[in-house]
């Protein structure tokens, strides 16, 4: 009973997470969806008991019922989440550039800390969007200097024996960055009037017509 009381209490005092304790959460978060896909049950559990700790409140979270467990991450992952649609999270970011400490925390803060001199207190408390935002930012003006530099090496042009001439191979994009292929239209196809069955034909307006 006390539980439920500090559980109803918490939530509703609750704010969401600044930009270093979203990180944390997110960690936490990627541990758990690994040991699920792994089909390892108790560590589940284990980090779930974690991550509500750590975004909701200290409770033995342990000793409540599965369906509580359930509901209140349900209810921390949509507070401590980004507002807005970053491309950045388009693609699955690699090992290599975003957690090489095992900790979204230290790579994250070391763009920011190196781009603008801010201090690790000041970036841990930033906006979990405008963090985002910002980043994305530095990324890609990092990605369009380093297209630029190697637009003036030699390795950017290919020569084709086919046509026996250089041509420029461009440096390649992370997902993210690149443009989506536009998905073009079914091509409207006649078909015969011999060709089409007995009966009534219902198209697809006149069956979502309502009546």
């Amino acid at each position: 009973m006390l539980s439920n009381i500090k559980r109803w209490i918490w939530k509703r005092l609750i704010s969401r997470a600044k930009f270093k304790k979203w990180l944390t959460l997110e960690d936490i978060r990627s541990k758990i969806k690994k040991s699920a896909e792994e089909g390892k049950s108790i560590e589940v559990a284990e980090q779930l008991c974690s991550y509500l700790s750590s975004a909701i409140c200290k409770l033995d979270w342990e000793n409540l019922p599965w369906e509580a467990i359930l509901e209140d991450y349900s209810f921390a992952t949509s507070l401590h989440s980004p507002t807005q649609d970053h491309k950045i999270f388009s693609s699955k970011p690699t090992k290599d550039t975003f957690n090489i400490n095992d900790s979204s925390w230290y790579s994250w803060s070391h763009t920011l800390a190196t781009k603008y001199g801010w201090s690790l207190e000041y970036i841990a408390d930033l906006d979990i969007d405008g963090a985002i935002s910002l980043i994305q930012e530095i990324l890609y003006a990092e990605q369009l200097e380093r297209e630029w530099q190697w637009a003036l090496s030699e390795k950017s042009v290919s020569y084709d024996p086919s046509t026996k001439k250089s041509k420029f191979k461009p440096l390649d994009r992370p997902d993210w960055l690149n443009v989506p292929k536009k998905v073009e239209e079914p091509k409207i196809v006649q078909i015969r009037s011999d060709m089409l069955p007995s009966g009534v034909i219902m198209r697809w307006d006149d069956a979502n017509v309502k009546h």
